[in-house]
């Protein structure tokens, strides 16, 4: 599942627009193929529009312990937690250098009391 989203139109398409926006109409068709035309959702901020996750739903296999198999329609009707006047979905540009910022030290007990 994650395989197929991550290499599929949607995710191709959210990348080609990194740092600008793209039709939310354009994305949900592009995520649409990568679910055999199953209806997704988004999920977004509500001021700025700017995409934060794309929801799936998929069936279950119960022959191999629940794992996902086929994509079917997200039931949410009104498209998710992004409103309806977000018709573009801005998508933020993110910058890591494989390094991770250095954590503080970790606290010491206090030293034992001499009572």
């Amino acid at each position: 599942m994650h395989g197929r989203l991550a290499n599929g139109s949607g995710a191709a398409l959210a990348a080609a627009n990194v740092g600008g926006s793209v039709a939310r109409e354009d994305l949900a068709a592009a995520f649409q193929k990568d679910t055999d035309g199953k209806k997704v959702a988004f999920n977004c901020d509500p001021v700025s529009c700017f995409l934060s996750e794309v929801w799936t739903a998929w069936a279950a296999d119960p022959a191999k312990k629940l794992a996902p198999a086929a994509p079917i329609d997200y039931k949410d009707i009104k498209g998710g937690p992004c409103p309806a006047t977000c018709t573009q979905l801005g998508i933020l540009a993110w910058s890591y250098d494989g390094v991770c910022p250095e954590q503080p030290p970790t606290p010491r007990p206090p030293p034992p009391r001499g009572d």
